[in-house]
């Protein structure tokens, strides 16, 4: 899982751009 906020993007569950966009 993400931490969302943290800025750290990681392959785990999905597509990096998609966790940016999330985060973001």
């Amino acid at each position: 899982l993400i931490p969302q906020g943290s800025g750290v993007l990681l392959p785990t569950t999905t597509k990096p751009q998609e966790m940016e966009s999330m985060v973001d």
